[in-house]
């Protein structure tokens, strides 16, 4: 007899949890909802694919993006109406499979990192971190792609 009125209030707490939890997670979302503002979308054709997205650390209002593996060694620079700004080719790297980005500051100078860690089908044998120097977009012509080489480069496996 105990095991049965153990089961039944097992299955009544398993059927208030159902109950509880879609209004609960609805409530939660619509509140977080409320507090999202569409500033722009993106407008740039070239970003096909945008795989990784980070927040400059020294040019005003400006989101770096990059596109996922088979695409150009390419970030672009957005505003945060989604208009493109800038753009940089980042020598001596391939997109194998780029999946995120950083931005971050060391020694007093901005960094954006680029993971190209991607392995959709688990054939690699390596993987990379690269580096770059952020540009200050404030002293280069917006109309031309930038030219970077990583600062520096981290190869790892797992």
């Amino acid at each position: 007899m105990l095991k049965i009125v153990n089961l039944l209030i097992f299955f009544d707490f398993i059927a208030f949890f159902i109950i509880i939890t879609p209004s609960c997670s609805f409530t939660k979302y619509n509140d977080l909802k409320a507090g999202i503002t569409n500033s722009g979308t993106i407008s740039d054709k070239n970003i096909n694919e945008a795989s990784g997205i980070a927040v400059s650390r020294i040019n005003k209002d400006i989101l770096w993006i990059i596109n996922d593996s088979g695409n150009s060694p390419l970030i672009y620079g957005v505003n945060t109406k989604g208009e493109h700004i800038s753009t940089i080719m980042v020598r001596d790297t391939k997109n194998n499979d780029w999946e995120d980005l950083a931005s971050f500051e060391y020694k007093g100078k901005s960094y954006i990192l680029i993971a190209d860690v991607g392995d959709n089908k688990a054939k690699r044998e390596e993987y990379y971190l690269h580096i770059i120097q952020e540009p200050d977009l404030n002293k280069i012509s917006n109309t031309d792609p930038v030219s970077l080489k990583p600062s520096w480069s981290i190869s790892f496996t797992y």
